[in-house]
């Protein structure tokens, strides 16, 4: 069976506009959870799985409301019935929505963030990551600081999602290249021991970062939608995110690429 992992994104400005009443479509338990949480990021993230079940239903042939997901707290939101159980992920930042979805042998994450100032990032940088990641935040000029940890974020969290634990994984427990490097999992988390990483930078829009993680069983993967014969783009107002070059392929040596500031 032929492996694939596609990206989507959406404006989430875009979702509201789609979904007026969006709150209508999730389930008591993530309205529940909606309800605790501050806005904006309430409604940014119950806009995000409105989105998800809009994206979920093209590809399944199927209405959103019909879509039921699980919301494990912490952890990546599942299908809670399918003939077809993809791996999902899902992530949102400043108004952008992020939504990843691959073949059900394939464990996959996906981080955006928005581009934005960081209060002492190589502070952070110690705090969260290997030491070899928050030497390269330390090494970047000042006006590319918060650029590198962010970017380097959306690597490290890309991978923590993809193992399942997302952030109780301690992030540094693994190792990532940090730009200007292009993504590469230099060393992979222990609870993953048999798959092949992958990580890809995503053509996000101008003002984000975003990286995809892939943890496959086998050595290549399709970079194209998994699909159930459903054809034609996805309803608007999601669009398709390509994915960019991966710096070491299998084990190629890593190529050299400006951050992005």
């Amino acid at each position: 069976m032929k492996q694939a992992v596609g990206v989507w994104a959406a404006r989430i400005d875009d979702l509201d506009e789609r979904f007026e009443t969006g709150l209508a479509l999730l389930s008591e338990e993530e309205r529940i959870r909606a309800a605790g949480m501050r806005p904006p990021a309430s409604r940014e993230w119950a806009l995000t799985r409105c989105g998800l079940r809009l994206l979920l239903g093209h590809l399944l042939g199927l209405e959103p409301h019909l879509i039921l997901l699980d919301a494990p707290r912490n952890r990546q939101p599942q299908l809670k019935t399918s003939l077809w159980p993809p791996e999902i992920s899902v992530s949102h930042s400043g108004g952008l929505a992020a939504y990843a979805v691959a073949s059900a042998s394939v464990r996959v994450g996906v981080d955006v963030e928005r581009l934005r100032p960081v209060r002492a990032p190589l502070r952070l940088a110690k705090r969260n990551f290997a030491p070899a990641e928050a030497e390269a935040v330390a090494s970047a000029p000042a006006r590319q600081a918060a650029a590198v940890f962010l970017e380097t974020w959306t690597r490290k969290e890309a991978v923590a999602k993809a193992t399942g634990l997302g952030l109780r994984l301690p992030l540094d427990s693994f190792l990532v290249a940090a730009p200007p490097q292009l993504p590469e999992v230099l060393q992979a988390p222990r609870t993953t021991p048999l798959r092949r990483w992958q990580l890809l930078p995503l053509q996000t829009p101008d003002d984000y970062v975003g990286t995809i993680a892939i943890a496959s069983p086998r050595r290549r993967f399709a970079p194209e939608p998994p699909s159930l014969g459903v054809s034609g783009a996805a309803p608007s107002p999601l669009f398709r995110l390509e994915l960019g070059r991966s710096s070491a392929a299998w084990g190629q040596p890593p190529d050299r690429a400006p951050v992005r500031a």
